[in-house]
């Protein structure tokens, strides 16, 4: 995905030409290729045109430009033309300079759900070289580039001085210059065009090039069926789905032709199958383009329609992916009259897709047109009958709002009648509404749409849905209609990770786009294609809170008690999750939401995981203590050699720390139990001395720690319930003499505020009255500060982030809470009634902050930004603590929270 935000800064490519001379030999146009033979048969599709420059003048004068131009990619790549314009002297210089040589862009997978840019010029004759050393006198040193050889030819790989743009990697194979911010696509390129056996684009589709060998007027787009199914793959959070296979398995591909009108983007030409023309069967001419107008449910997403004279005539064309098996296809053909119900039919059919579909699970409805709908009624009626051996009282039947309802049981029993089409059909629920056969694929489905027809909730009753159908070509016999409106939520939610927080992010941009609408027709042996791509651009409205949608989700036989601990995996360094259920079993979950092992451990855990290489082998293991003693795994859930480590103390363990005194991987466990009693364990389980225990004034507040001060040395601390701040060195004996007195009482966390003079490092936290206090590693208290405090049941708190490097005060009161930052500031405020809140931090930067504050009783989580704003309008279903990641490469966060049984994930765009 970063590499196709990155086509948007596509004129990198003509500034860097000006490197391009130093590779051209007077003989380099002897051997002359074109750019398409560079261009691999995986491409999603190739781009080509004689005229770029105005190709790219006529973009930028589309009212659509301005939203566009949201993209900041493509705000710079704006201001980089006019820049490069400017260097080639203006007066239309650039336009001469590349106009008759061919342009081309080719879109390629270069990573798991990433696609990137192949650009290419052709060049016809060698007057271009004079422009390209012109340009290099011009742009002065305003590049770095590096060199490098591959297969013989020489590699460029040029980044800007002036800016942070990445990297761009081109070449000069004979006659065409190629270049991609995808390296491995400049030596697929070069590679392409010097082997005799790997296919070239051209090669692979030898007839669109047949058809239409070289582009005219704005250029031309050539896009493949198997090329545009990958993309779908990479798109869909789920893989191999059956849209993917219909595309890759069908052979499907276009030559088309771009246009433009002030409200859409205009695409149109000749669809290939398998080469040669789609269905070519007759069709008749004038229909009645309107004929579902009221039958087509305002929840469609996607809108398929045929219209056609004679069904019984009519061939469709043969749907490949779909896998027919012998015996019901048998069946059909012994017991079911297929020409006979045919003939009952008028012709017009449609199929619709509602708008809450999911990947693999959609709603669908078949409308077909009859003559005489309680004719056709009867041959599906009679076939459900054979079907269950004459016992009709096995068949469902069912009245909803005056229309009866059955089932045929018959497995994708639509796609059996026309040649795989209208598959996602297990099981059919069939009844008739106003002489039309209606068949859907769940009981849900049909009662939608009879209720939407009772409702009158019909595109025929929405001005702007019957303007839309009313607009359609009647020529046309065959129509998909994506009503972006609707499709869009569900696009978004059911994206791969990556991509759902690009259609966040830019959601105004990808909303205005409100209709694509595709019509097809035979014409002479070939099937023309036109596809609009409505859009409505309007006012900018003022950004909204971001609704998250689930990525991922892991379900669990019990419900998960415990929040989701982030974990590192040695392999790929991707992050896995630990969790725990309510019959104590725990379970390491991937970062693709796959249980990676579980293991009954019959203990609660104690909250704190860590991760140790305890074989010294840059292999990590998890590590993490029970009441009762100290648990140790491999990545695989198997126990390592001694553990567990039974805790031999006084009263059950309550904190657990890990400690590497010299990152040596000698590691100590630092444990305190009920009573306030310290203990040391070595990784083998053997106590160390001094600490066998260590008896101390109480229980302790939160977790005891270790901290190598610079300059002080080495210092165990814990901070007891009863006000006590105790500093402890390595062999368990005070450091001060005596514990730091910091209040009556202490329940809050404690950060360690470092400052530029190590030796001045202290201990800062909150005591139950509401004072922020702060002692020094001499045992004494440097700082004192009662922070405002409406009544006596007025709670203080400190929290800290992610890495414990910063953190945040808060005040709760009885229908308030206040943030303060550590200068004791007020961030912001929030008016929140509640008796049980648990508050989060999370920071990545100074302007990169999140909030997180945790209704348990409700089990609602709400996230906030650095200045207070709310960030998700409706809350995340989650009582227990989150983890949340930052990615810079994507400028996205990854947020894991638990609710009832399920692990899920969400992804939030900047």
């Amino acid at each position: 995905m970063g590499q196709l935000k990155n086509v948007l800064g596509i004129m990198l490519v003509l500034v860097l030409l000006v490197a391009a001379y130093l590779v051209f030999r007077t003989d380099v146009l002897q051997a002359k290729v074109d750019g398409a033979d560079l261009v691999s048969a995986n491409a999603v599709f190739v781009f080509e045109t004689y005229e770029p420059v105005s190709v790219w003048n006529q973009l930028v004068n589309q009212p659509i430009w301005s939203r566009l131009t949201e993209l900041p990619a493509l705000k710079a790549l704006e201001a980089q033309l006019i820049h490069l314009d400017s260097l080639a002297g203006k007066s239309g210089n650039l336009d001469k300079a590349f106009k008759g040589h061919k342009f081309t862009v080719s879109l390629h997978p270069v990573g798991r759900e990433e696609y990137g840019f192949l650009f290419s010029v052709t060049f016809q004759d060698k007057g271009f070289l004079e422009f390209l050393k012109d340009m290099e006198t011009r742009m002065g040193g305003q590049v770095n580039v590096k060199t490098r050889n591959y297969s013989g030819v020489t590699i460029y790989e040029s980044t800007p001085r002036t800016s942070h743009g990445k990297t761009f990697t081109y070449a000069v194979y004979k006659n065409v210059l190629i270049g991609s911010y995808a390296s491995f696509l400049v030596e697929d390129g070069i590679r392409y065009g010097m082997s005799g056996e790997l296919k070239s684009f051209r090669e692979g589709f030898p007839h669109l090039y047949k058809h239409q060998p070289q582009p005219s007027g704005s250029g031309i787009l050539r896009i493949t069926g198997n090329g545009f199914a990958g993309l779908v793959d990479a798109v869909s959070s789920e893989k191999g789905d059956v849209l993917v296979r219909e595309l890759s398995d069908n052979g499907f591909s276009a030559n088309l032709l771009p246009g433009f009108t002030d409200t859409s983007v205009l695409l149109r030409g000749d669809l290939f199958v398998d080469g040669e023309a789609g269905f070519t069967s007759k069709v008749g001419r004038k229909f009645n383009k309107t004929v579902f107008a009221n039958q087509i449910s305002n929840r469609t997403a996607v809108l398929h329609q045929y219209l056609i004279d004679n069904l019984t005539d009519f061939k469709f064309p043969v749907n490949k992916a779909f896998e027919a098996r012998s015996t019901v296809k048998a069946e059909l053909e012994e017991e079911f009259a297929v020409e006979a119900f045919f003939s009952t039919l008028s012709g017009e059919i449609a199929l619709l897709t509602e708008e809450d579909f999911s990947t693999g699970n959609m709603n669908k409805v078949l409308l077909l047109k009859s003559t005489d709908a309680l004719k056709s009624r009867g041959f599906l009626w009679n076939f459900s009958i054979k079907q269950h051996q004459g016992e009709t009282s096995q068949l469902f039947r069912e009245m909803y709002l005056g229309h009866e309802i059955f089932l045929m049981t018959a497995e994708e029993f639509p796609a059996y009648l026309f040649e795989g089409n209208f598959s996602g059909f297990s099981n059919t629920y069939i009844t008739v509404v106003d002489n039309t056969l209606v068949l859907a694929n769940s009981i849900r489905a049909i009662k939608n749409f009879i209720d939407d027809i009772y409702n009158d909730n019909t595109w025929g009753k929405s001005l702007a849905q019957k303007k839309r159908l009313d607009a359609l070509d009647r020529e046309f016999p065959y129509h998909v209609l994506i009503n972006n409106e609707k499709f869009y939520t569900t696009l978004s939610a059911n994206s791969a990770a990556s991509w759902t927080s690009l259609f966040q992010k830019y959601a105004p941009l990808f909303q205005s786009f409100k209709l694509f609408s595709f019509g097809m027709i035979p014409e002479n042996g070939k099937v023309k294609l036109n596809a609009a791509f409505e859009y409505e651009l309007g006012p900018q409205l003022p950004g909204k809170a971001l609704q998250l949608n689930e990525i991922r989700a892991t379900s669990f036989d019990k419900p998960i008690i415990s929040a989701p601990v982030a974990l590192q995996n040695f392999n790929d360094r991707s992050t896995e999750y630990l969790i725990q259920d309510e019959d104590l079993g725990i379970h390491l979950v991937s970062s693709e939401g796959e249980v990676v092992f579980s293991y009954f451990l019959g203990e609660r855990m104690l909250g704190q995981v860590y991760q140790i290489d305890y074989y010294k082998n840059n292999k990590l293991q998890l590590v993490f203590a029970t009441g009762n003693g100290i648990y140790a795994f491999d990545r695989f859930g198997d126990l390592l050699p001694g553990y567990p480590i039974r805790f031999r103390g006084e009263g059950r363990l309550e904190f657990f720390d890990l400690v590497d005194y010299d990152n040596t991987k000698d590691y100590r466990y630092f444990l305190a139990d009920s009573l306030g009693n310290l203990y040391v364990y070595d990784q083998y389980g053997s106590l160390l001395d001094g600490w066998d225990p260590r008896p101390t004034s109480g229980p302790l507040s939160v977790k005891p720690s270790h901290h190598r001060i610079p300059s002080l040395g080495d210092y165990m601390v814990s901070l007891h319930k009863n006000g006590n701040l105790a500093l402890w060195n390595r062999k368990g004996e005070s450091r001060t003499g005596s514990a730091v007195r910091l209040g009556e009482s202490l329940s809050s966390e404690y950060a360690l505020e470092e400052e530029e003079v190590s030796t001045s490092s202290r201990i800062v936290t909150l005591n139950d009255a509401g004072e922020v206090v702060k002692a020094n590693f001499k045992g004494e208290l440097t700082y004192r500060n009662q922070l405002l405090r409406p009544d006596k049941d007025t709670r203080f708190r400190l929290v800290k982030d992610q890495n414990g490097l910063r953190f945040t005060f808060v005040i709760e009161e009885f229908n308030k809470l206040t943030v303060l930052d550590r200068r004791e500031e007020i961030v912001f405020e929030k008016n929140m009634s509640t008796d049980d809140l648990e508050f989060q931090f999370f920071s990545f930067g100074a302007d990169n902050r999140i909030f997180v504050v945790i209704d348990k009783i409700q089990e609602f989580t709400y996230l906030y930004d650095g200045s207070g704003a709310l960030i998700n309008q409706v809350p995340l279903n989650s009582g227990k603590s989150i983890w949340i990641s930052y990615s810079g490469s994507r400028n996205e966060y990854t947020i894991m929270a638990v609710h009832e049984n399920r692990l899920s994930e969400y992804r939030l765009p900047l």
